[in-house]
């Protein structure tokens, strides 16, 4: 079931159902298509879920949801934690690593391509941001992964994969 919808307008702004109103008044669309949105929020045998209006099924919603959330948590957060991993010189310890900045999908334009990451994580001082792409059902591709190594980019990938059954009850 779909437990956050999108502020109708905004891009980002995830709404728990519990906390607009009932019904098409709660103001809200599909995270992944758009459309409008039911708060089925009022009764106690079922439940409280997002429905959409017109009764269809989008196969979307809830990674869209997850994928918008976990960004947020990100963006608000602004840690990571890192795991264990080897360069050509050095083995690094899993670590949790603070940023000064978090940007969510900034666009990243060089002569062969156009890159929009997930979250572009930065530290103070610092020329090299860490990139994050959130994975939920769509794995950094291999075009993907060797643009980022020509860039010389730090990225890593998160998975939330396993969290898409996960029913989400807490606001943010």
């Amino acid at each position: 079931m779909l437990t956050y919808g999108l502020k109708r307008g905004t891009k980002d702004d995830l709404r728990h159902i519990d906390s607009v109103p009932k019904g098409l008044v709660c103001d809200c669309v599909c995270p992944h298509c758009q459309h409008n949105l039911i708060a089925r929020n009022g009764g106690t045998k079922k439940t409280h879920h997002f429905a959409h209006a017109s009764g269809a099924d989008c196969g979307g919603a809830r990674m869209t949801a997850l994928h918008i959330l976990a960004q947020k948590i990100l963006e608000r957060d602004k840690v990571v934690m890192l795991p264990v991993y080897e360069t050509e010189y050095i083995k690094h310890d899993a670590q949790q690593k603070e940023f000064a900045n978090v940007v969510l999908e900034q666009v990243w334009k060089d002569d062969s391509s156009t890159r929009k990451p997930d979250c572009v994580c930065s530290q103070k001082g610092s020329q090299n941001p860490l990139w994050v792409e959130i994975y939920c059902r769509h794995k950094v591709d291999k075009i993907r992964e060797e643009d980022i190594k020509r860039r010389q980019v730090y990225c890593i990938e998160i998975d939330f994969s396993d969290l898409l059954s996960t029913e989400y009850n807490k606001t943010m």
